[in-house]
């Protein structure tokens, strides 16, 4: 694929990274807020894809990007029986996610959850959860895979949430408090009718908007 290979990303970052196995673990994805009640859905990926790959940088280097958003945005299937549309950016860039290892048990015998590195990141759940599988772990087989993958379907999580870069202080769907842990969640508020605010005040006054995740990304 020209389309990659015009990128120039090195793919030296992918050499002795470990492969993704096993359960797929809740992840976040970078969707774009869109007017959809938060549940689980299931979304489906553009018939053809083409022209949707960039480079993106990250501290640990040069990753590359799938951008579903003009004529190539996932579909999403409604309750009702109707379809929208999603804008949704995914990458490769690797990812530390925490998940429940039944071999190391806490104080009340239960699983501990470990670091685990998942060498692709939000891409390999994606291409697990709609059956694709790597040739070869470099963004050439990244973007083969995910093209080959055209009108599949997959299932996911979707939920609201936001952080001020300011006070630091997260916003998700419901409040959360650990005070031994030092950890305080605000509930996002909703309007009169129930209705999530895409924009609203931080406690400490900064105008935060509110972005979508994709958890729980699995096979339909």
């Amino acid at each position: 694929m020209s389309e990659i290979n015009d990128l120039e990303l090195d793919d030296s970052v992918f050499e002795g990274a470990p492969d993704f196995e096993g359960e797929i673990p809740q992840t976040q994805s970078d969707l774009v807020l869109e007017n959809y009640p938060p549940g689980r859905y299931r979304f489906t990926l553009p018939s053809h894809i083409s022209d949707i790959f960039a480079p993106v940088n990250f501290p640990s280097g040069r990753f590359l990007e799938a951008r579903f958003e003009k004529s190539n945005t996932l579909m999403i299937a409604l309750p009702n029986g109707a379809t929208g549309q999603v804008r949704w950016k995914v990458t490769n860039a690797p990812r530390t996610v925490y998940v429940p290892d039944p071999n190391v048990l806490d104080a009340n015998g239960r699983p501990t959850r470990v670091p685990v590195i998942v060498a692709g990141g939000n891409f390999d759940y994606l291409l697990k959860a709609v059956g694709s599988k790597l040739k070869a772990r470099s963004h050439v087989a990244y973007a083969d895979a995910l093209t080959e993958a055209a009108g599949r379907t997959f299932a996911a999580d979707l939920v609201y949430s936001t952080k001020c870069k300011d006070c630091k202080t997260s916003w998700k769907l419901r409040a959360y408090k650990n005070e031994k842990k030092g950890i305080t969640i605000g509930a996002i508020p909703r309007d009169e009718k129930g209705k999530l605010e895409e924009k609203f005040n931080c406690v400490c006054g900064r105008m935060l908007y509110i972005y979508s995740d994709l958890q729980n990304i699995a096979a339909e």
